[in-house]
């Protein structure tokens, strides 16, 4: 979770270097509110803000257009070769959400509401998490392992729903 959190705070901050906030309302004036209402920036109060400080983050799937991908490493190009080869994770880092924010930034995305998704982790109530796959309550179904000690025994629970499903939608066995 540190990690994530460093990724962030370095992705915010490369965001606010090259975007102000007074230019960053004008553009998300122009969304349409009815999909994302509120939540692209999380303060409520933003328009007292002379920076951003934070996105709402969605485990979904997210389009990321190469343009931007290119703008941001043509700007920035000495820090994403380092941490494009780092082996491992360092606190320089910073990760694809960086590329989501500054396609919200400059108002180049597709907006999608996320209320049929869901985001789970293997240490919430996996009974819970069984009955969501096993009803089909969502149409997509994030789930972020954690330490559990009873690691196995909820990964083969959450099978058999995944199977209970599949079984009905595909009666036949591929080789």
């Amino acid at each position: 979770m540190i990690v994530y959190l460093i990724f962030v705070f370095n992705n915010i901050n490369l965001i606010n270097k090259y975007f102000k906030m007074n230019n960053i309302k004008r553009k998300f004036k122009e969304l349409d509110n009815s999909v994302y209402g509120h939540l692209l920036i999380k303060e409520s109060y933003a328009d007292k803000l002379e920076k951003i400080s934070s996105f709402e983050e969605n485990h979904i799937p997210h389009s990321f257009k190469k343009s931007i991908l290119k703008e941001i490493w043509d700007k920035e190009e000495e820090m994403l070769n380092k941490v494009s080869t780092n082996k491992f994770r360092s606190k320089e880092d910073v990760n694809q959400w960086l590329i989501r924010y500054w396609q919200f930034c400059e108002n180049k995305f597709y907006p999608r509401k996320a209320e049929r998704h869901a985001y789970r982790q293997l240490d919430y109530d996996i009974n819970e998490t069984c009955e969501i796959i096993e009803k089909q309550k969502v149409t997509l179904l994030c789930i972020n392992d954690s330490d559990v000690l009873d690691f196995d025994e909820r990964v083969s629970l959450l099978l058999d729903s995944l199977n209970k499903i599949l079984g009905e939608k595909v009666r036949l066995k591929s080789n």
